[in-house]
């Protein structure tokens, strides 16, 4: 678990401390604030053999350019946290800036980028779109050639998703739109 917040890594270890895991299951908990300038070389130490089968990300900032840049590993699995304010036609993301860190804007976050800008770049780094979770925050892709689940597009996802339709319904009257997008 790599974050920039002391916090957050410590309720980590709590939260694992709890579980009673045993053998090597423990999980690292590293203390980074995550750039395109650092994210492989991090990775790289941390996992010499770069075989990575999981890779989750939720950063709440710059997520999409932090996922872009990585090329040390290709897991087999990438679960990753979206911004559903936006439609699945909306292909969109905060402008990339170190240090950037998540704004909260009548409610709705400023920050990370849409699902249709995660699909479109990975789609052509080969990973298929393969579902979300109900509450329509989450995204789970599969590596091609991996494929033991079929692939859905962007749509089906929102479809099943009501929270993500509330929240996409308060965009229009959001200062959100304001804020500086850029399309991907």
């Amino acid at each position: 678990m790599i974050d920039g917040d002391e916090e957050s890594l410590e309720r980590g270890k709590a939260f694992y401390s709890k579980l009673g895991l045993i053998y090597n299951n423990h999980p690292q908990f590293i203390k980074a604030f995550l750039t395109k300038e650092n994210v492989n070389s991090i990775i790289s130490n941390l996992l010499p053999e770069n075989e990575v089968d999981i890779l989750s990300i939720d950063i709440d900032s710059v997520d999409l350019y932090i996922l872009d840049t990585i090329i040390c590993t290709r897991p087999r699995i990438i679960v990753l946290e979206f911004n559903n304010a936006w439609g699945p036609k909306d292909s969109k993301s905060v402008p990339y800036q170190d240090g950037f860190t998540r704004e909260w804007v009548d409610g709705l976050l400023y920050g990370s980028a849409s699902l249709a800008a995660f699909n479109k770049i990975l789609k052509a780094k080969g990973y298929w779109l393969v579902g979300c979770d109900s509450s329509g925050f989450d995204a789970y892709f599969i590596r091609e050639g991996d494929n033991i689940f079929p692939e859905v597009s962007v749509e089906s996802c929102y479809q099943q998703s009501i929270s993500w339709q509330a929240t996409h319904a308060k965009l229009s009257d959001s200062r959100l739109n304001q804020k500086i997008w850029v399309d991907i």
